[in-house]
C-alpha cells in the first residue's frame, strides 16, 4: 500500500500521449500498453 502514490504518479505520467512517445515507451510499446491497461483495470486480470 506504501506505493500506491506512486503508482498514480507513474499512470498519470505514461498516459499523457507525448510521453508515451519517448523510445522508452516505444522500444517496448506492446508489453508497456499491456502493463498500463493492467494497472488501470487491475480487476479484469484478476479476473481471468
Amino acid at each position: 500500500m506504501r506505493y500506491t502514490p506512486l503508482s498514480e504518479i507513474i499512470e498519470k505520467f505514461w498516459l499523457e500521449r507525448k510521453n508515451r512517445e519517448a523510445s522508452s515507451w516505444t522500444q517496448h510499446r506492446d508489453i508497456n500498453m499491456v502493463m498500463l491497461a493492467t494497472s488501470l483495470a487491475p480487476d479484469g486480470y484478476l479476473t481471468l
